[in-house]
């Protein structure tokens, strides 16, 4: 299924000072801005969109009447890609040509680690997608090693040809990817001042950011607040905060409950955001953003035979993401 199409690059600014742009603060700070408001899509429109994230997830099991065990898994990916639309329904792009100027995927701490780079240079087709059809089409994509062009055996500009990595990766963390719908999330419903802070709508986050797992949204926060607008190069900017708590009543993807170890944050799953956020789209729509979430959460676990084993999981998430305009050429 396809939602929103997919984050990560350049590190959110949280000074005054942005990639070298000239910064001013607004004074304007008791006028309302609209934070939902968004530049019309249009077809042959070119996106420049960087994404980076990291995870780690580091889980310990203490067997009964053994030593315990850490085993740490290390994922991370990063590419910078040019999105073009090629059709444009509503709200949203259903067909495009992508063209990954970077890409990078790496594992360590599995069965085997690895770096795969295969759909660096690569352009990528996403067909009319509609709900029930994530597909997408990888040019050149016939088993062969590929360049910009028809490389002879000697071009160093050839790579090889996509990994099952980098079509799973297509599939689950770029066409299907949630970015844009998870980031609204974030957003107030009404304009809003500098300095105003929102409740969030806690459904519409777990549903959002953890379709799969089981809350407690009672035992949830989840607020917003504009921290300041300031004027980058002639354009306002609206810079903005988040602060996520969800409490997790299953561990994700098991059927165990987390242990009452007598700590309030035993499964809750904290997330922070930092946004930087075009005010004037028709001028020129831009954003960048950091994300940040973590997980503490222990629980015991049972065997065929009943032996108890306790397990202590923590969850590192990082996303850094850029959105704009591609550079004309």
């Amino acid at each position: 299924m396809r939602r929103s199409v997919a984050v990560l690059a350049l590190p959110l600014a949280s000074s005054l000072v942005v990639l070298g742009a000239r910064v001013q603060a607004d004074d304007t700070k008791e006028a309302k801005v609209d934070l939902k408001k968004r530049a019309a899509l249009a077809v042959g429109a070119k996106t420049l969109e960087e994404r980076e994230t990291t995870l780690k997830k580091t889980m310990t099991y203490s067997p009964q009447g053994k030593m315990p065990q850490a085993v740490i898994l290390e994922l991370s990916s990063a590419y910078k890609a040019v999105r073009e639309a090629q059709e444009v329904q509503g709200d949203r792009v259903s067909k495009e040509t992508v063209r990954f100027e970077s890409w990078k995927k790496s594992g360590k701490g599995g069965k085997k680690d690895f770096d795969d780079t295969t759909l660096s240079g690569r352009v990528v087709h996403i067909p009319g997608t509609t709900e029930a059809s994530p597909d997408f089409s990888i040019e050149g994509d016939d088993g062969k090693a590929t360049g910009p062009a028809q490389p002879d055996p000697t071009d160093l500009t050839a790579v090889a040809p996509p990994t099952k990595i980098a079509k799973d990766w297509l599939t689950q963390d770029f066409v299907n990817a949630q970015w844009k719908a998870e980031l609204e999330t974030c957003f107030p419903k009404e304009p809003v001042a500098v300095g105003s802070e929102w409740a969030l709508d806690l459904k519409e986050v777990a549903t959002t950011l953890y379709p799969t797992m089981e809350s407690d949204l009672q035992r949830s926060s989840g607020k917003g607040k504009l921290t300041s607008v300031t004027t980058e190069d002639g354009i306002k900017v609206a810079h903005i905060e988040v602060h996520i708590a969800i409490q997790l009543t299953k561990v994700p993807e098991t059927q165990y409950a987390p242990a009452d170890d007598g700590t309030k944050d035993n499964g809750l799953m904290k997330r922070t955001a930092v946004i930087d956020l075009s005010l004037e789209p028709e001028k020129k729509a831009f954003l960048s953003a950091r994300l940040d979430e973590v997980l503490d959460i222990s629980f015991e676990a049972k065997d065929k035979a009943g032996a108890v084993t306790g397990v202590e999981a923590k969850i590192e998430k990082a996303i850094k993401l850029s959105e704009g305009p591609a550079p004309k050429k």
